[in-house]
C-alpha cells in the first residue's frame, strides 16, 4: 500500500508550525500522485514537501502515521523551509535584475537545495530572480527565469569575500552584475 506524507511549512510567524498529513491509498478515491500535486499547488507561498512511499498492505492508519514520521528529515527539512521563506522575503523586496545570494553555505545537499528553488519557481513573488545557493559540499546552485543548474568556481570567489547575505534592491552592483554574468553562462539565460 502507498502512503503519503505532506508537510506544510508556513511562513515564519509567531505560532506558526509546520502541519503534516498523512493518508494511506486505500482510504482516497484518487490518486496519492493527485493529492500530492494538489497539496504542493494549493499555496505556492508556501513550501511542501511530499514523501510517498510503500508500507505493508495490512498497515492501519496509526502504523502508516508512525512510519511517516520515522521517515521525516527534521534538521534538512527545517533548513529546506529557512532557505525558501528567507530567499520567498528577499524576492518581494529585490529588483528582479539583481542577485539574491548567501555567502555561506546552507547545510543541505544538492538535490535538497534544487527543490527549494523549484518550488521558489513557482513562488508567487518570483519575477525571474536569481537566486544562488551554496550546498554543504560548496557545490553552487542558481536558478534564473525559473531554469536551475551549478555554477562554476569563479562565483565562489564572488562570493566568499562578502561578509552578509547579497540582496540588492534598486541597482545591480558590480558583484551582482558579475554574478548575473556568471548564471547567464551556466545557464543559458539571457539578461
Amino acid at each position: 500500500m502507498k502512503v503519503l506524507r505532506s508537510t506544510i511549512f508556513p511562513r515564519p510567524v509567531k505560532g506558526a508550525f509546520p502541519v503534516t498529513t498523512v493518508v494511506r491509498d486505500l482510504d482516497m478515491t484518487v490518486p496519492l500522485e493527485e493529492v500530492r500535486t494538489s497539496a504542493e499547488e494549493l499555496d505556492r507561498s508556501v513550501l511542501v514537501l511530499s514523501d510517498l512511499f510503500e508500507v505493508p498492505d495490512d498497515t492501519d492508519t496509526v502504523a502508516a502515521t508512525l512510519a511517516a514520521e520515522r521517515r521525516i528529515r527534521k534538521d534538512a527539512e527545517r533548513n529546506m523551509a529557512m532557505l525558501f521563506h528567507w530567499d520567498a522575503m528577499a524576492m518581494k523586496v529585490t529588483n528582479p535584475r539583481s542577485v539574491i545570494s548567501p555567502t555561506l553555505p546552507a547545510p543541505l545537499g544538492e538535490a535538497d537545495v534544487r527543490h527549494v528553488l523549484d518550488a521558489l519557481a513557482k513562488h508567487p513573488d518570483y519575477r525571474g530572480h536569481a537566486i544562488v545557493a551554496i550546498c554543504e559540499d560548496w557545490t553552487i546552485v542558481a536558478m534564473r527565469y525559473g531554469r536551475i543548474g551549478k555554477l562554476g568556481p569563479n562565483v565562489r570567489r564572488l562570493l566568499e569575500g562578502a561578509q552578509e547575505k547579497i540582496v540588492s534592491t534598486k541597482h545591480a552592483t558590480p558583484r551582482d552584475e558579475a554574478l548575473m554574468r556568471e548564471i547567464d553562462l551556466a545557464l543559458g539565460t539571457v539578461g
